[in-house]
């Protein structure tokens, strides 16, 4: 009983604060996969699964959230890259937020067009946006493929949204050889520590780097996503993200890590550097794709990565544990990467001795038969049309789970290319 009255006063005081569909959608998918505990626990290494208390008090809010009615949404039909292009914007028009929602005050100190690139990692929208405000001449593949997350995939037992966000990459080192240098002001490694000195230590480190000049980033200041930090003023952030592509603010910054959908305080900043040379740099990604293929286990015993994790998909399907939130979300996220992947390569392949090419035309290949495998699972079941009877429709768990094991066939041949091309590369 008592874990249903927190249930209850928790969502209502989250309906008074939040009028968009977007949060609560989420939030109905945190209740269903709890996904607010799931990465909490994961950045703090306590994952474990659900219990029964939990388990009534998801059901409890979701039974309230029934009652009070989602917003009805008139969405638009649009193709799929304009959706990934403009995610942020479909979210917010699709959902008939109120324009007073993403209205925002006026910084004191701010960084001039420094906004977030929208895009189903964020986390990549977000470098994308810092490296345009910087200078720094890298495209949005070259950074996919330069943290890992063009070759990732981190599939939980029920398809979770919470997989790519809680997966180790190699953030520092990939951006480097971008030319990119990151400053981790407070990361999730604090958790333990008292949120009030992290707040502190947030805010002024955020307000440093924005006065150097250095543009920030940081997760979950409204939904579990990252956000360009683009200013404040002496109330506040102001920040670029899903639901406020154009800005919003000002977050009074004591309320940094409670207000968001997760409850953490992960903020960095971006620094201009010096790029490593393009051989180096595609040898290193490509070697941290291969490492991250052969992992079994993603972040806890829930998750697989890698090709297990194709394996892990289908059998979340097959066996009927497949949430339907999740399942678009990270079919979304997922081929999102693998068209990146695709783009990578082929940039890849224009930067490093030409005697590669047949390789990487091989390569290319390979991943673009992933990449639109992968498409086909999200055009199977799409993310703004979804739909709760999709995730019980047979004929499409039959063309998802079809489309998932050509992907890993074809993975599986381009990760035996790949070897060869780290290897032609010195490795």
């Amino acid at each position: 009983m008592m874990g249903l009255i927190q249930a209850l006063n928790m969502l209502g005081d989250w309906l008074s604060v939040r009028l968009s569909r977007r949060l609560l959608v989420n939030t109905f998918a945190a209740a269903e996969s709890s996904f607010k505990r799931r990465v909490r626990r994961v950045l703090s290494g306590r994952v474990t699964r659900m219990n029964l208390r939990l388990y009534l008090a998801s059901v409890s809010a979701l039974f309230v959230i029934a009652l009070v009615g989602l917003p009805t949404a008139a969405v638009r039909e649009q193709k799929e890259e304009d959706t990934m292009q403009t995610r942020g914007k479909q979210e917010a028009d699709a959902t008939g937020v109120a324009a007073a929602s993403r209205k925002s005050g006026v910084p004191s100190k701010e960084l001039e067009g420094y906004r977030w690139k929208p895009m189903w990692i964020s986390h990549i929208g977000s470098l994308k946006a810092a490296a345009d405000y910087l200078g720094v001449n890298v495209s949005t593949p070259w950074l996919f493929g330069v943290t890992g997350y063009a070759f990732l995939l981190n599939i939980h037992e029920t398809l979770c949204p919470s997989g790519w966000h809680v997966v180790d990459i190699p953030l520092d080192d990939g951006a480097r050889n971008a030319g990119l240098v990151i400053e981790h002001l407070v990361d999730p490694s604090h958790v333990t520590e008292p949120k009030a000195e992290l707040q502190q230590r947030a805010w002024d480190g955020a307000r440093k780097a924005i006065n150097a000049g250095k543009p920030c980033y940081g997760y979950d200041f409204e939904a579990g996503d990252y956000y360009a930090v683009y200013g404040y003023d002496n109330i506040g952030y102001y920040y670029s993200g899903v639901l406020c592509d154009q800005g919003k603010g000002p977050m009074p910054w004591k309320d940094y890590g409670t207000k968001g959908q997760v409850g953490i305080i992960y903020i960095n900043s971006v620094a201009k550097g010096q790029p490593a040379h393009d051989a180096k740099t595609v040898c290193d990604a490509l070697l941290a794709a291969l490492k991250e293929s052969k992992k079994v286990e993603g972040a806890s015993d829930l998750y697989a990565c890698g090709l297990a994790g194709y394996d892990q998909w289908t059998r979340s399907i097959e066996t009927g544990k497949a949430d339907g939130y999740g399942m678009a979300y990270n079919a979304q996220c997922y081929a999102e990467c693998r068209r990146n992947a695709v783009e990578f390569l082929k940039e890849a392949k224009g930067r490093v001795d030409a005697k590669l090419a047949p390789l990487f035309d091989e390569a290319i290949g390979y991943y673009s038969t992933v990449a639109q495998n992968l498409q086909k699972v999200a055009d199977t079941f799409p993310f703004f049309e979804r739909k709760p009877e999709h995730i019980q429709d047979q004929a499409r768990k039959t063309t998802a789970v079809e489309a998932l094991k050509a992907a890993k066939a074809a993975e599986i041949q381009d990760l035996n290319t790949l070897a060869k091309i780290t290897k032609a590369l010195g490795a």
